[in-house]
Parts: C-alpha cells; sequence; structure tokens
C-alpha cells in the first residue's frame, strides 16, 4: 500500500491487484525422480504469495486471481477444460463469500493438484509414453484471455525449457524459425559463436504474433537434458529472446536445484 499527500491530508490507496497465471508442462520431465513434488510445492508457494497479496487488499476489496493452466498435450487421461476450472479463483464477487472461498480453496488445492500429478504419471515410465506439451500454442491461444489488463500480471511456466514434440506434424515453421526447440538448440549447440547467432533476426523460436508487455514472467525449473557445457544458458538465452519479442521484457529464469534453493529464488522475485 501507498499514500498520497492531498492538501496536507494523507489517503490511503490500494494495491493494485494480482493475477498469478501458473502454467504446467506435464510431460515426460515428470520422469525425473521427485520433480512432480517440487512442482507441487513450488505452485503452493505461489498461492501462499497470492494469498498475501488478497490479504494486503483487505479481503473485501481484494480482486486477485491466481488460477493454474495446463498447455495443451494429447492423449491425457483427464479433462484438461475442468481440471482448471477447479484450479481457478477469481476473489472478485461477494464480499459475504469471500473469506470462505478464499479458505476452501486453500485447503482443496494441496489434493487438487497431488491427483492431477497422478494422473498425469500414471502408467508412464518412458519418455516414449508422454505426448509433448505445446506450451507455444497455450501463449498463442490461451494467454491473452488469462491475463487482466485492470491487474498486475504474473505469469509462473513450470518446464524443463525444451519446446519438443514426438511429431514434427505438430511444428509450425517459418523461414528458419519454428515452434519447437530440436533443430535451435541442435544447431547452437554446436555453435563457437552460440551467443553471437542466437542475436540474429533469423535465429530463435517462431514468436507469437502478439504483445505482452504487462506481465512478469518467472521460467523454472530449467533443467538441461542433455549433457553439453552451454546448454543451461542456451536454454536461458532461447527463452528470453523469445518472451522479448512478444514485449515480455521483465523475465527470470532459473534452473533446476534443491527445493529449498528454488524456494529462496523464487521469493526473491518481484
Amino acid at each position: 500500500m501507498f499514500v498520497v499527500l492531498l492538501a496536507g491530508s494523507v489517503i490511503a490507496q490500494k494495491t493494485k491487484p494480482r493475477n498469478y497465471v501458473l502454467l504446467l508442462d506435464l510431460s515426460d520431465r515428470l520422469l525425473v525422480p521427485g520433480q512432480a513434488q517440487q512442482d507441487q510445492a513450488l505452485i503452493l508457494d505461489v498461492f501462499a504469495r497470492f494469498e498475501q497479496a488478497v490479504r494486503r487488499n483487505l479481503i473485501i476489496n481484494s480482486s486477485d486471481c491466481f488460477r493454474v493452466v495446463l498447455a495443451p498435450q494429447a492423449g491425457t487421461s483427464y479433462r484438461a477444460d475442468e481440471v482448471m476450472a477447479d484450479l481457478y479463483l477469481d476473489m472478485v464477487g461477494s464480499i459475504a463469500t469471500k473469506r470462505q472461498r478464499l479458505d476452501t480453496f486453500r485447503k482443496g488445492l494441496p489434493g487438487r493438484l497431488k491427483q492431477l500429478y497422478q494422473q498425469a504419471a500414471t502408467g508412464k515410465s518412458r519418455s516414449t509414453d508422454f505426448r509433448g506439451c505445446d506450451i507455444w500454442q497455450y501463449f498463442n491461444e490461451q494467454l491473452p484471455t488469462d491475463l487482466l489488463p485492470t491487474h498486475e500480471n504474473v505469469l509462473v511456466v513450470l518446464t524443463d525449457g525444451y519446446f519438443d514434440f514426438e511429431q514434427n506434424v505438430h511444428v509450425k515453421q517459418r523461414g528458419n524459425r519454428a515452434t519447437d526447440s530440436h533443430r535451435l538448440m541442435a544447431q547452437l549447440r554446436g555453435a563457437p559463436d552460440w551467443k553471437q547467432q542466437i542475436r540474429q533476426p533469423q535465429v530463435g523460436l517462431l514468436p507469437v504474433p502478439k504483445r505482452f508487455a504487462a506481465v512478469s514472467v518467472w521460467v523454472a525449473e530449467l533443467h538441461p537434458k542433455v549433457d553439453h557445457l552451454d546448454e543451461l544458458d542456451l536454454l536461458k538465452a532461447i527463452w528470453t529472446k523469445w518472451l522479448g519479442e512478444m514485449g515480455m521484457t521483465s523475465v527470470s529464469c532459473l534452473e533446476r536445484s534443491a527445493l529449498p534453493k528454488t524456494l529462496s529464488a523464487f521469493r526473491q522475485i518481484r
């Protein structure tokens, strides 16, 4: 909260409401031991930050929003729209029910997340058991309606950082740029001057033809699949350029690490 001085008086101004959007990549990254549990802990930590924002705005005045969304993925055993409906809380509405809705959502969130991650991984023990998650498609089709122009928007992307698909027919390409990262990563890994190459306009992921200026983006937890010296830096550079080309300049890319370290890094992001 901040104050404005007017003719010797102090008038309190309500903090701008927050809109937290958490995008989940439920692909073969879930095969990494402990990844599902780590994801859930990070989501709950972000929810705790959301709840702080709600209480800072005095619950009755709050119009803060929290939503967990799923990157499009074929072949799931659950209905994504139903899952996302159960993982969405909008504090706009009746003052009489706000506290009850907040408390009910908080109590039910851990169980709903646990069920979702169990469903996403059941019967899957190899990368080929998973279908790719289309983060590019989410940014192109769903993100514009998940962001709120009246709010301070925070987008948290839980992913290993790769844009990979099991079939190339799912990939959209324009010139040297595409919606997957497989060929791009292979090209840059073999180039000693990759930092210069990634700055070239013809190099990078295909940008979504939309602008998202008023949003802060946290990408976590980047996790190299290839034993290459610069793999993590490559992932960070590709994400930073791709998001920047869509107008997102407030970007934080975090690597996968022990949960306490990741939580500490999360809490330093504003």
